[in-house]
């Protein structure tokens, strides 16, 4: 504050009603805010070794939790956590929650920005899933091949 000591502090205001206006609102705000992504874990279970995971993720700051409660709420599914830091996730891992509401929302509210790219290879990780072919060695490279040009991964074309 001593570089500018002009500046006056206002505290964040706190919003409790919170409302999604609408689901043209809620694509925009995924476009910027949230990730899809694909989580591949050892697994002493799968005959392969490994595990597949979808992950659709939205992360804020604990001041807006009511949010992603609303977020959770207006799209009927995924679960609301605080970490143990300041932030909190809504976050949905449950396959039927794709098949049943995420995936549609973003067919009746598409994605036109860079996420739409994720969110393609996405819905490509998720006919895997559905078709199981995930279950098998070709599925689970074709599984491995998504997620490793996914986000950060992705080339720059």
């Amino acid at each position: 504050m001593k570089d500018f000591p002009e500046t006056i502090i206002n505290e964040r205001d706190v919003y409790n009603n919170i409302n999604i206006p609408d689901s043209n609102w809620l694509a925009g705000f995924s476009e910027g805010e949230s990730c899809f992504y694909i989580n591949i874990y050892k697994s002493e279970k799968s005959k392969l070794g490994f595990a597949v995971q979808l992950v659709f993720k939205i992360t804020q700051h604990y001041r807006d939790i009511e949010l992603l409660k609303c977020i959770s709420n207006y799209l009927g599914c995924g679960r609301v956590e605080k970490r143990k830091s300041k932030a909190c996730d809504f976050a949905v891992t449950s396959f039927k929650s794709f098949d049943e509401k995420i995936i549609p929302f973003f067919f009746l509210n598409p994605l036109y920005g860079s996420k739409s790219l994720e969110l393609n290879s996405f819905k490509e990780a998720f006919l895997i899933m559905k078709n199981k072919e995930h279950l098998e060695v070709q599925g689970l490279e074709k599984f491995k091949n998504i997620k490793n040009s996914m986000n950060t991964k992705r080339e720059n074309n």
